[in-house]
Formats: C-alpha cells, structure tokens, sequence
C-alpha cells in the first residue's frame, strides 16, 4: 500500500486532487515511494501509468523527460513508425509546451500520435510508452492547457531536478525479488549459463529452488501473453543453477565479496528469507550468524515441501551457495527471549525471518480441534520430512558402523 495524490498505475484510479493529505485514498500497489534511504520518490512513471506522490510536481516536464528517456533507452524493434518515430514526436512537442511556446493544436497532435502508437506499433514497448503520457494530458488537461494559454514555462523547467531513469519489464516488476528475468533468459538464450544464473543471483540467490517451487507471478505479466502463452519464465531459472551443480563448478557469485567491515549480524530462521539476508549481507563484508530450530537446514521449504517438488539435494546446494560466501550456521536452536536480549550485546543487528509456520484450518462446519489423532498439513509435513532426516542420518550411522567393525 503506498499513499499517493494520484495513480493511474497497472488500471488503477485514485484521485486525491483538492483532499487533504490525511483523506488521500490510498494506492493498492507498493510504489516506489521512497528512492532510497535518503530521498523520496516526488513521481513514479513508467509502461503501465503513473503515481504522484506530491503536490508539487511539474507533471508536463515529468512527460516530458519519460519521453526523452525513450529516446535514449529504448529497445523498440524500430520495424514501424510509430515505434521508430513516434516516442521523438511526443518528445518534441511536449518540450515545446514546458518551455512555454505551445498551442492548443499541440495538444490534439499528442494525442494523435499516442493513440496512433498504441494501436499500430508492432512491439509492446511502442504499444505502451504513450500510456502515462495520454492520462496525465487526461487528469491535469487545465495544467496543459494553462501553460500554452499564458504562454509561460511549466512551473519546474528551468530547476534542476534528478529524473532518474531504470530499464525494467512488466516480468521483472511482477517478480518479489526483481530478478533481471530477460537477463537470465538472454543468457539461456545464448546457452551462457554462466551469465543466466548470475543475473538470477544479483537478487535472488536461491536459483534452484525458485526455479521449481516459486508462484512465478511473472508469468502473469509476460507480454507473451498477447500473442500465444507467457514464457516458461520460472522452469528456464533453474537451467543456469543445474548446470553449475552438474558440472561440479564453483559457485558463480555475481558480485565479490568484501572484507569484513567489522559488523556482526544474527539471522533467526534459516528459511529462504533468512537464507537471502544472510547471502547479501555477508557479500558485503558483514559477519552472519543464522539460527535454525530445526535439526536442517531451509525452513518450510526443506520440510514442508515434498521431495518430488523440491528435490532436497537441489536446495541443499542453494544452501552450499550461501555458506560459500562465509555464512555460519547454527542448527537446533531455538531463539529464547533470553537470547534475543543477548543478541542486542552481541550483534550490530538481529534480522527476524521465522516464517508462519501454521497450517490454515479447513474452516468446515464439522471441523472439531478437540478431536485428537488430526494433523495440519504444516504439522504432517513436517513430522515426515523431520522423520526421514532421522531416518537416513541412522541408515548412515549404521552404514559407517559396518564398514568400521
């Protein structure tokens, strides 16, 4: 949920023009609206809209620069027009209206060449670059209209303010962790699985395991969609991670890791959350200790899905891959109240990434928790895959005796 002043983002209508910032309805998607640590983001544009996050935002220089950054990273097939032309006539005549020397005619052509580009252009991205554009002319039509009218610049053109700009696609902005889903693919492409498994890992560094058992929401947003059927995107992840573990290669990290910057960190849970945290932190030179209840490593993944979903000894290099950047583990361990107060001396910082390990109920009418002898499907999972784990780590007890007798 993000607070904004207006959104027209992925269908969405919210309109807080005239409202008091406490009456602002709020947006049903995470929008950027924090940059970074130090700044807030003012204005989110992109393919699928636009959010304002502020009042005071030149909204026909923020069309402007979204057309102008068009110009300069697009990946248009340039096999039409509309595509090849069209985003430097939005451009052109949207700087003519900023800079105050606009006439009321711009604004038909605008529209013109908008809907022109998203019903003839041959690729997605000439389709929906216009999109933003069209609505901001639709919802702030007397801002436009005003600038041309008094013949004066749009109210920021001449500050500096930082546009910042960032290649994405709806895929990788459907995906949780961000993953560059068409670098990971290009690299499949051109069988460099090398490259494919670390464009997976710059933000996500369980490769095997999405690549079987992940919601792949990407899928859903895969423009592929419009011609036939989405791209296996989530299957074609684990191809760069297989090829590493079959050839028996040293792990391939995306990034260095650094040396220690003296800052300690405990992670409780060793599921895939703690797992990330764990990865990243240490790839920067922290020193991290993760704290596991179970006797195994990988939280609900590794007990709670079954073995033909998730092969174990494919999580278990995930694993191998986070201990690989310098990751301590501590198993059977469960975090008192006690230990977390001494956490607080110990380490810098405590990441908390238990989960919820609680299995839904059925909700029926019949449903009686006072009957004994019932599971829930977390409780069963986990009882099995806990009593394999004993089970094999006897059978190699047993085997080991054997051969020392």
């Amino acid at each position: 949920m993000s607070k904004v002043y207006f959104s027209t983002w992925n269908g969405e209508s919210i309109n807080n023009i005239g409202k008091p910032e406490e009456e602002w309805e709020e947006s049903a998607y995470n929008l950027p609206a924090q940059y970074d640590d130090h700044r807030d983001s003012k204005a989110f544009i992109g393919w699928d809209g636009v959010a304002l996050f502020d009042e005071d935002v030149d909204v026909i220089r923020l069309a402007m620069e979204y057309a102008a950054q068009y110009q300069e990273y697009s990946e248009a097939c340039g096999r039409c027009a509309p595509g090849r032309w069209g985003g430097r006539i939005l451009y052109d005549v949207l700087d003519k209206i900023a800079r105050g020397e606009g006439e009321l005619s711009d604004l038909e052509h605008l529209r013109e060449i908008g809907k022109s580009m998203q019903i003839t252009s041959k690729c997605e991205i000439g389709k929906t670059v216009p999109n933003p554009i069209l609505d901001l002319m639709t919802h702030f039509e007397d801002t436009f209209v005003a600038c041309i009218n008094e013949k004066k610049k749009s109210k920021h053109y001449d500050e500096k303010i930082g546009y910042i700009a960032k290649i994405t696609a709806p895929c990788t902005d459907a995906c949780p962790s961000h993953v560059d889903i068409p670098g990971y693919i290009e690299g499949v492409r051109d069988l460099r699985f090398d490259d494919s498994l670390m464009a997976t890992r710059q933000t996500m560094p369980l490769a095997h395991t999405c690549g079987r058992v992940c919601p792949h929401p990407c899928e859903d947003a895969c423009r592929r969609t419009n011609l036939d059927e989405p791209i296996s995107i989530m299957a074609l992840k684990r191809l760069g991670a297989d090829w590493e573990t079959d050839h028996e290669y040293d792990f391939f990290h995306p990034m260095e890791k650094k040396p220690s910057i003296g800052k300690k960190v405990a992670v409780i849970g060793a599921g895939p959350a703690g797992l990330t945290t764990a990865y990243y932190l240490a790839a920067e030179g922290v020193d991290v200790d993760v704290y596991e209840e179970l006797p195994v490593l990988g939280g609900e993944v590794a007990v709670g899905v079954p073995e033909y979903r998730m092969p174990v000894d494919k999580y278990n290099q995930d694993i191998e891959c986070v201990r690989d950047m310098g990751v301590n583990f501590i198993t059977n361990s469960r975090i008192s109240a006690d230990d977390m107060r001494r956490f607080e001396k110990e380490y810098d910082a405590t990441m908390v990434a238990v989960g919820t390990r609680i299995s839904k109920k059925v909700r029926c009418e019949n449903e009686r928790p006072e009957i004994k002898g019932y599971w829930g499907a977390i409780d069963f999972l986990d009882r099995v895959e806990i009593w394999h784990y004993h089970t094999k780590r006897g059978a190699r007890r047993e085997s080991s005796h054997n051969r020392l007798c």
